[in-house]
């Protein structure tokens, strides 16, 4: 099958992970064109995180001024901002010479900020892979925004409803990574409108249980760091968990990892036992390192691959209800869940203090990561879903 894979920046392990595992799978059984945005104007080295793939690529280049002003324009719409932002004329003219060129079996179209490169009427069967329900994303995370940035997050959230809408209307098979974000849009989608699920996944082969000594008080917090619910959970977790445990365990430490870190996150590292380290080019060894993984979401949607990778280095993980949402989760068998301040910080005493407790979530969290979450479970899902769309009528309006 000859694939057209559409993505609204280039794949990286930094950055859309799952586009890059997506895109493994389907090379190991068809022919895959990738045609993506990119803002850097360095396709040699955006190229880098696909040179192992047997995929080829087109990159088209988006100045930052374009994307200002488009999303200067958007404001006076009922447009998102993301999608004003990728906004481009020379990426739909690549996406149609593409189509008229490759002549693709099917077209995976990753976001929705990808739909308005593809021409209409939707020319070849196609799946649309929003990943997450984004007007109840902005929504959630509008709470725990700064408040002048509120009213802008509330219209993120309303702009995306009417997107979505007009989306369904051009594309009838849907992708999203968790059931939650299956069963939410199934609320606001036309009927016709098939959604799957398709989870994230995480590479078990580079992935997996390490022989680095493990640091016993050593907690994790990774993520991008520029993102709302990150920079939320990281705050919640510094300010009203962490204190809690070093009550019981005097020497905890919190390490914290991830791109372009926030004032408000780089302001922690005057708290006691926080440590920011920011990027780092490997997470492998950060997730080796510490005893427990901590996951303190309280907004956001789709699944964690914060988790997953801890999972498949056979790591503790403990995690809000909100953090682990749309995972096959198991209260005290794969992780620990908990809410408030005080059960989130007794629980990661628990662990801490319990190698026993350790290693037995990491095994399961291991167990958990082959059977359902690895990219051999994902290549089983999801063969069968693009023969279904190739060969149904009217896969695409």
């Amino acid at each position: 099958m000859k694939i057209l894979f559409l993505s609204p920046s280039v794949p990286s392990p930094l950055h859309r992970t799952r586009a890059l595992n997506l895109l493994s799978a389907l090379a190991k059984k068809h022919e895959v064109r990738l045609v993506a945005l990119d803002p850097s104007h360095d396709p040699g080295r955006t190229l880098g995180a696909l040179s192992h793939l047997p995929v080829s690529a087109r990159i088209v280049p988006h100045p930052f001024s374009a994307s200002l002003r488009s999303c200067l324009l958007a404001l006076a719409r009922r447009q998102p901002l993301e999608l004003a932002y990728c906004a481009s004329r020379a990426m739909r003219a690549a996406v149609a010479e593409e189509i008229a060129r490759f002549r693709p079996d099917l077209l995976y179209v990753k976001r929705l900020r990808s739909a308005q490169f593809v021409p209409a009427p939707v020319p070849t069967p196609s799946l649309l892979d929003v990943t997450d329900a984004m007007a109840r994303s902005y929504r959630r995370a509008a709470p725990y925004s700064p408040k002048v940035l509120r009213p802008a997050f509330r219209r993120e959230a309303w702009a995306y409803q009417h997107a979505e809408r007009n989306a369904a209307q051009r594309f009838r098979h849907w992708v999203v990574a968790s059931p939650s974000d299956q069963e939410m849009l199934r609320t606001t989608l036309p009927p016709d409108v098939r959604c799957h699920v398709i989870p994230n996944v995480v590479d078990t082969d580079a992935f997996f249980p390490r022989p680095e000594r493990e640091e016993p008080s050593q907690l994790l917090f990774s993520g991008l760091l520029d993102k709302v619910p990150n920079i939320s959970a990281v705050r919640f977790f510094v300010r009203n968990v962490l204190p809690r445990i070093r009550a019981r365990i005097p020497d905890v430490t919190l390490i914290i990892c991830g791109l372009r870190p926030t004032r408000a996150v780089r302001s922690l590292r005057t708290e006691p036992s926080v440590i920011i380290k920011g990027f780092v080019p490997d997470l492998r060894p950060e997730i080796a390192r510490s005893a427990v993984v901590v996951v303190p979401l309280l907004a956001g949607s789709g699944t964690r691959n914060k988790i997953l990778q801890a999972w498949a280095m056979g790591k503790a993980v403990v995690s809000t209800p909100v953090g682990a949402e749309g995972l096959q989760t198991q209260h005290g068998e794969n992780l620990l869940l908990a809410s408030s301040p005080d059960a989130f910080a007794a629980a990661v005493t628990l662990a801490l203090k319990d190698p026993s407790l350790r290693a037995r979530l990491g095994a399961a969290g291991r167990e958990t990561v082959e059977r359902h979450y690895s990219l051999r479970a994902l290549d089983a899902a999801f063969e069968p879903l693009l023969i279904r769309v190739t060969h149904s009528v009217g896969a695409s309006r």
